[in-house]
């Protein structure tokens, strides 16, 4: 039996284990601590290029330090607003993200317009906590909204120091000492480099140059969108000012983050979003021409007003004009955003509703969405399912009676977790051939999901429904029996979604989960007439043994590697409440429907345990039976192009134009009977009580320790 050391923390049975044992647990939590701070810090600096990557902003840092008071200032209010929010115990991941955020940006600037002494380093320090202050009461208000605090807190501090300025007479100004690397190419390069400097408030070629170099190799698509928005914009400004030079305000590095913030980052990045972003540059351009006087008058230097109001503009004429369209789930680089919303898409059927089969066993479907006879209309998104028998027919004998159909009176179950709204039993079912005009939905069920929508089941059987107005009910549960009432001529049982509980509501479109067609598996997928499906059945064992538990540990060795222990721990965000498996090199998050387990959202190293556990079973069928197969998709790191580098660029251009082309997808079979999951190049073996205990993936090979 392993024993958790932590128990011993706090027994006081055994004075050694009260003094001696909490000492390494705690030296090990202040070094996580340190860690976690350092990381913070750094992704600060990769925040203000829209990427959360630790070594980036490390070096962006370092970068800095060719326009040292710059650095340094941007060093002291990075370093006070961090100190700032200990003191407060502010614990709001997003919070001190938008904070830290800001108030680099802040000291940048202090460096930028000041010369740095001691009086400069305590303004710096102040200007960081008006910048905090102003950031939450932003938030606060923005929050509502569901729009971003991007960088208005700055904004606003940067126009206050800008403003008092003539004020601080007693401050250095700073230009005198601001030296410009300039570099061997020609001056409108060496501009543009300049102003894309701006961006961290360092107008030097030097570090426009490194900064670029460094976006190339750490998201090529941020770096390519960065370029083309400031020469769409800077063009479009020398057409509106007839051509004045390129020497004016350093304002246009506005172009490049309007740009890349609505076509990558807070949009899904699509065609759609490219045209908007192509928008915004146009809108920066008014913006920053109709503002450039004012700035000027006040002598307030390249300050992302522009950048703040379009893309807030643009979010939200979004989000109200395109709801379904409108949300981005940002993963820290375009590159995985792209990658992320492709899964989602190919393995989630991104934007639908997915429900359960109603029924147990084989049924076909008689008529599926746009169907020939009643699904039209607003009532196009609907199911009607029959069963056959041997003979392909629905009904046995000549079918002239009710219980010649084989699906009349047969269980139909519910396909969600939800609460009984609305039922009717009072109807008679109708002779063969004949329909109810007056009453067309028959008997019916009518469940509100927790999910928010309702589903409607009808044409039941008369006084076959077994449940009551109110009853909470679970996926599978027993309804009621399929009739035929209502506008039905022979038994078959009608399924629809809708948003509102009334009766016979306008439908919306919706996939059916975890079925089978004979030995292929869809986990989220839509039948289509003539299909004969049947609901994928639960291993109650094998659902059981791969029920993760948070804090549990799973240790395997490394066959190929002279049986090295790698240890798989299975934790919990708290943020997003998504379960997951951590290791040393990487994370892979985990859910279940029904019955079937997936793996999805992974990051860290390709090469770690978890990428090779993803590789060889991306999901997991819990079920019993013949052997089925099944194909699923795979992030676009994990597949290997002859061309490298180059190849899985072309993909992801090809993938944020929507270009049609293969989607990447590996097949699985997994033998229900030898408990096997096999892949092209993967193997994976489960046991009904411990769960996985082998898995290989590209010749590494991973056996469980029990």
């Amino acid at each position: 039996m392993r024993i958790d050391p932590t128990v011993h923390m706090n027994s006081t049975a055994s004075s050694a284990s009260a003094t001696t044992l909490p000492r390494v647990p705690q030296r090990a939590d202040h070094r996580t601590e340190a860690a976690r701070a350092l990381r913070e810090l750094a992704v600060a600096y990769s925040s203000i290029v829209f990427l959360n990557k630790p070594w980036l902003g490390a070096t962006l840092m370092l970068a800095t330090f060719v326009e040292p008071d710059i650095a340094w200032c941007g060093c002291i209010g990075l370093a006070s607003s961090w100190v700032l929010l200990r003191v407060l115990d502010v614990r709001t991941a997003s919070f001190r993200s938008f904070v830290l955020y800001n108030c680099l940006l802040t000291g940048l600037f202090m460096g930028y317009i000041f010369q740095l002494d001691w009086k400069v380093a305590m303004l710096t320090v102040a200007a960081s906590a008006l910048c905090l202050t102003l950031t939450a009461a932003i938030d606060s208000v923005l929050h509502f909204y569901e729009l971003p605090v991007l960088s208005l807190p700055f904004t606003l501090s940067a126009l206050l120091l800008s403003l008092a300025r003539p004020q601080l007479s007693n401050l250095g100004e700073s230009s005198p000492y601001h030296i410009g690397h300039l570099l061997p190419v020609p001056d409108v390069i060496n501009s543009a480099l300049k102003c894309l400097g701006s961006l961290f408030c360092t107008p030097d070629p030097l570090f426009g140059a490194i900064m670029l170099g460094l976006l190339a190799l750490a998201s090529p698509l941020t770096g390519l969108f960065f370029v083309g928005g400031f020469f769409m914009g800077h063009e479009l400004e020398a057409a509106l000012r007839l051509g004045q030079p390129w020497t004016h305000m350093m304002h246009q590095f506005n172009y490049s983050l309007t740009f890349t913030a609505v076509s990558l980052v807070f949009l899904p990045p699509s065609p759609k979003s490219i045209l908007l972003g192509l928008v915004t540059v146009v809108m920066t351009s008014l913006i920053s021409l109709g503002s450039a006087t004012y700035w000027e008058v006040f002598h307030v230097p390249m300050v992302p007003f522009a950048f703040n109001v379009t893309v807030l503009v643009i979010l939200r004429a979004a989000r109200w004009t395109l709801p379904g369209g409108a949300r981005s789930s940002y993963a820290g680089s375009p590159e995985a955003t792209l990658d992320n919303s492709r899964l989602f898409r190919l393995r989630q059927r991104s934007g639908e509703i997915g429900i359960f089969c109603p029924f147990a066993g084989k049924w076909a479907v008689q008529q599926g969405f746009d169907g020939p006879w009643t699904h039209r209309g607003h009532w196009r998104h609907a199911l009607d399912f029959v069963q056959h028998g041997a003979d392909g027919k629905t009904f046995a004998h000549r079918g002239f009676d009710l219980t010649d159909y084989h699906c009349f009176a047969k269980p139909v179950q519910s396909p969600v977790d939800g609460v009984v709204i609305a039922t009717s039993a009072d109807q008679e079912d109708n002779p063969i051939g004949t329909v109810d005009n007056h009453r067309n939905w028959g008997n019916h069920v009518i469940v509100r999901s927790f999910a928010g929508f309702y589903v409607l089941l009808a044409h039941l059987k008369k006084d076959s429904v077994l449940v009551k107005t109110g009853e909470t009910v679970s996926a599978g549960k027993s309804l009621a029996l399929c009739g035929n009432s209502g506008y039905s001529q022979e038994p078959h049982l009608h399924l629809q979604v809708q948003w509102y509980p009334v009766l016979g509501g306008y439908t919306v479109p919706f996939h059916l989960l975890n079925f089978q067609q004979e030995d292929a598996v869809t986990f989220r997928g839509l039948p289509q007439a003539g299909a004969v499906i049947q609901p994928l059945p639960v291993n109650v064992a094998l659902d059981r043994a791969l029920n993760f538990r948070i804090g549990e540990r799973l240790r395997f060795k490394r066959l190929d590697l002279g049986a090295r222990e790698e240890e798989l721990r299975v934790e919990l965000d708290e943020g997003t409440g998504t379960s997951y498996l951590a290791s040393d090199s990487g994370r892979l998050s985990f859910g279940r429907t029904g019955s079937s387990l997936f793996f999805h959202s992974f990051s860290g190293s390709v090469e770690s345990p978890l990428a090779d556990l993803y590789r060889s079973a991306p999901r997991l069928p819990l079920t019993y039976g013949d052997p089925v197969t099944f194909s699923d998709a795979l992030p676009l790191r994990f597949h290997r192009s002859r061309a490298g580098a180059l190849g899985r660029g072309a993909v992801l251009i090809r993938e944020l134009l929507r270009v049609p082309g293969r989607s990447l997808t590996q097949p699985y079979r997994f033998d229900p009977r030898s408990l096997e999951l096999r892949g092209g190049h993967t193997l994976l073996k489960l046991d009904p009580i411990q769960g996985i205990i082998y898995f290989e993936a590209n010749g590494r090979k991973y056996e469980r320790i029990t």
